[in-house]
């Protein structure tokens, strides 16, 4: 029998352990990809997560800036979930719960524009009718945007937060209005900024028009409010921003 000198063994020993080493550290990982961290990791994660949903990365149609069904929570609107504060996606379904009185909640797309058309068709899930609800447009901050509202009791108005103030434009007062579905209906809501032209109108009808221009662009949004009685609920569904 022939013996391997026991030098020429143990070289061999280590060139092999080296050999093995260096495989195992230039594995393939799960795309054929040679990984050369010991310490990487392969994890759950779903692309669909990730990216837009289908109604917002499909090609727009002419003239429509920017859509949103709300069926992706990663779209970019500010979320919060609080006992008394909602803003967030549900089932398809854009959600502000007010559950205190005389309160204001909102959110924004994080898309900032100038001049726009802003439709949305909103529904007063539950609550009372004693509240405002709908379109947000050119928002500066906290304290300075325009407010395209309508209330469950029939209202209809244009308004301006201006440095922390309401300011209501269309009127001295929000007006009541015909083309208002009363209560817990659906509304079709559509903001006009154009310029300093603003206009409101409700279920395809003009509800209210102003001229203004203290805040030439801004960011787009939604918003709802409470009056005396706290548990206001809107939903809204098919967000589209247009060119005037």
């Amino acid at each position: 029998m022939h013996h391997v000198p026991k030098k020429y063994f143990h070289l061999g020993l280590v060139l092999a352990l080296a050999f093995l080493g260096a495989c195992g550290v230039m594995q393939k990982n799960e795309l054929g990809m040679i990984d050369k961290n010991q310490n990487s990791a392969v994890v759950p994660e779903n692309p669909g997560d990730l990216l837009p949903s289908e109604a917002t990365a499909a090609a727009l149609p002419p003239g429509v800036i920017f859509a949103d069904d709300f069926s992706n929570p990663l779209s970019g609107w500010d979320t919060r979930r609080e006992p008394d504060a909602i803003t967030d996606y549900h089932n398809g379904k854009f959600v502000i719960f007010v559950g205190k009185t005389d309160t204001a909640i909102w959110s924004v797309a994080n898309r900032r524009m100038n001049d726009v058309v802003i439709e949305v068709t909103t529904n007063q899930a539950g609550g009372p009718d004693d509240n405002l609800y709908g379109v947000v447009c050119r928002y500066q901050d906290k304290d300075n945007f325009y407010r395209f509202v309508v209330s469950g009791r029939g209202y209809a108005g244009i308004t301006k937060r201006v440095n922390g103030s309401v300011v209501v434009l269309s009127g001295p007062k929000i007006q009541k209005s015909e083309f208002v579905n009363l209560g817990q209906s659906e509304n079709l809501i559509r903001a006009i900024c154009f310029g300093s032209q603003l206009s409101l109108y409700v279920n395809d009808q003009l509800a209210a028009e102003v001229v203004d221009a203290d805040f030439p662009d801004g960011d787009i949004g939604l918003i709802a409010s409470s009056g005396k009685h706290p548990g206001v609920e809107i939903h809204f569904t098919d967000f589209v921003v247009k060119e005037p």
